[in-house]
């Protein structure tokens, strides 16, 4: 096996997708996290590396060749800081991360974080793809450096800013990759849903579960979106994965 590149695919289950992002309608929300993990691996997978799951919970079906691990650590850093920190140490030369909410990130623009890491001329190099919230949905690197994951405030839109932060002190030289949009409010469920795929119907279809409840009488309403999410505290301000 080439052991100079992988794909890491950071992602919590659909199930819990959903219980972190109060869309609407549980399975409905379920559906599409799943669909858009779904378009993680393909896209992973179709970049032509090594692709590893790093999820928790319950086991999932992924493609053929998807290596599957569970996280570990307790915050969301300390889970992410061990997932790249393990890809080093098993020997992976560069180590590209994305997470599973951006549904226009593809098999090409993987690629062309490869590319940017493979550039040569500094000892240590990094690719960043900003989403359109602040948070990040790609980061590639040449070497571990847990900096990069302590102190970050993650599921905010100050990540990105943070991150480039970090990378800098650390001595990365680093590249930007454009923008995409991630799927983490209805706003976001309502740009997807302009499409014309799969993915813009699971959107359409949560949409319209959303917004039947209004019509419909106290008496058939269903249980209120956020309660998992209350007995846990409330949702992220901003719940971009990075």
């Amino acid at each position: 096996m080439d052991l100079r590149r992988l794909v890491l695919v950071f992602a919590r289950t659909p199930r819990d997708e959903a219980a972190v992002k109060p869309l609407g309608g549980r399975a409905q929300a379920e559906r599409l996290h799943r669909a858009l993990l779904d378009r993680a691996l393909a896209s992973a997978v179709a970049a032509g590396f090594h692709t590893r799951l790093v999820t928790q919970g319950e086991a999932l079906d992924v493609p053929d060749g998807v290596e599957v691990v569970r996280q570990r650590g307790g915050s969301f850093g300390e889970r992410l800081e061990h997932a790249v920190g393990d890809a080093f140490a098993d020997g992976w030369r560069q180590v590209v991360v994305i997470g599973a909410d951006a549904p226009r990130l593809d098999g090409e623009r993987i690629r062309q974080a490869f590319a940017r890491l493979s550039a040569t001329g500094e000892a240590a190099r990094a690719v960043i793809g900003p989403a359109r919230d602040g948070g990040y949905y790609l980061l590639g690197l040449t070497r571990h450096d847990a900096s990069l994951f302590r102190a970050i405030p993650f599921c905010t839109r100050a990540a990105f800013a943070a991150t480039v932060e970090a990378l800098a002190a650390a001595r990365f030289a680093v590249c930007t990759l454009p923008p995409l949009d991630d799927v983490d409010s209805l706003d976001d469920v309502r740009r997807l849903a302009g499409a014309c795929d799969r993915l813009a119907q699971l959107a359409r279809d949560l949409l319209a579960f959303a917004i039947a409840p209004v019509f419909a009488s106290p008496a058939s309403l269903p249980p209120r979106a956020g309660t998992f999410v209350d007995a846990r505290g409330p949702p992220p301000r901003s719940a971009a994965l990075f």
